[in-house]
């Protein structure tokens, strides 16, 4: 039990460090505009609902969605092997109640509502797919 906590600790810190990397290259490609307070949930509200995101940055969380799952799936599968596919789905499971707390916080368009809701579980999987075909840490 104790080493399949320590693995979905370890998966929850890499997907949140994927997560936060892609969407941090994405500021860099698409930057808040001048005054716009990321932290103020209220403006934020605001620049979503005024529908001035570029969709290429809409695409940019889907990929930190994708890459966060699919990272923290692969390593929380790959340091517990004899738990299956379990502890990336645990992951993706996860990822997916913050996606839909995000999603009820902040106005997104519904495409983005429906692509963000499909993203994490099949992501999950996949890394922990890919971390058994590999095998597991001994």
């Amino acid at each position: 039990m104790g080493r399949l906590l320590f693995a979905l600790l370890i998966g929850l810190i890499v997907h949140t460090a994927l997560v936060a990397g892609v969407q941090f290259a994405s500021t860099l490609l698409h930057p808040l505009p001048p005054g716009l307070n990321a932290s103020d949930m209220v403006q934020m509200r605001d620049y979503l609902a005024g529908g001035g995101v570029p969709v290429t940055a809409l695409l940019m969380v889907l990929l930190s969605y994708a890459a966060g799952n699919f990272g923290g799936g692969f390593v929380a599968s790959k340091l517990a092997p004899n738990r299956g596919l379990m502890p990336a789905l645990v992951i993706g499971q996860i990822s997916l109640v913050l996606v839909i707390i995000n999603l009820v916080q902040l106005p997104h368009p519904i495409w983005m509502m429906v692509a963000s809701v499909l993203v994490p579980l099949p992501s999950a999987w996949y890394g922990g797919r890919v971390a058994r075909a590999r095998g597991g840490l001994k």
